[in-house]
């Protein structure tokens, strides 16, 4: 066993993890907490490649325990915010509102969540189904828009050139870990054009992910 791992180096890394757990557990500063737990999981990674678990058990058994813990703390906080996201989903989901893709994936989802938010008079909205839906293609998690200057209800035109909207606000996205998830508007695939009515808002956009696929999307929100 000696002869294959160098015990002094896997030492060192476990005083540097047990250091940085410290931090964390100390400091009062949130960037440097979270900045000790990004270091302490880079020490894990280096530890587990350096060491099988069964050796790092016998020869440092509470610094296996002690990261066995951390790893079950952060799948329960992880847990414990999906199911918050999942909560705030089901509070804001909207009678009439609806999600129609056509293209890389086709279908229609309707009842979704509705989070509207404002800056300097840019109106967001984002579109969630409580859970991803499977539609032909793949399942569909979310879209979203938005409209600078929006002065109620009239015909917008999307603009690639805004910067009063920030980069990706006009999007699809598909369940998946990849760059092909995520399909995003620009004004050389189609318009994007925003309608607004007193009681209703209706966007249609086209939407190309890395590898060019496309999909059109068509989001309904009722307004009151």
């Amino acid at each position: 066993m000696a002869g294959r791992f160098n015990w002094r180096d896997v030492a060192g890394t476990a005083k540097k993890w047990i250091d940085e757990k410290v931090t964390e557990t100390v400091t009062t500063d949130r960037s440097e907490e979270r900045a000790a737990e990004f270091r302490q999981r880079d020490l894990e990674r280096t530890l587990r490649d350096e060491v099988p678990v069964t050796a790092l058990a016998t020869a440092f058994p509470s610094l296996r325990r002690a990261i066995d813990r951390q790893d079950g703390a952060r799948q329960r906080s992880a847990d414990a915010a999906l199911a918050d996201q999942r909560s705030r989903r089901v509070a804001s989901v909207l009678e009439g509102s609806s999600i129609e893709v056509s293209g890389r994936a086709t279908g229609r989802v309707e009842q979704v969540a509705v989070q509207f938010t404002t800056d300097d008079g840019t109106l967001v909205v984002l579109v969630e189904p409580v859970d991803p839906v499977p539609v032909a293609g793949g399942e569909l998690v979310a879209a979203g828009f938005a409209v600078a200057r929006f002065r109620g209800p009239g015909r917008y035109e999307l603009t690639d050139d805004d910067e009063a909207v920030a980069p990706g606000a006009n999007h699809v996205l598909l369940a998946g870990d990849d760059d092909s998830s995520t399909f995003y508007w620009s004004q050389s695939y189609g318009p994007g054009v925003v309608v607004a009515q007193d009681d209703l808002i209706e966007a249609t956009l086209v939407c190309r992910n890395s590898s060019d696929d496309e999909v059109r999307v068509k989001v309904r929100v009722p307004l009151g």
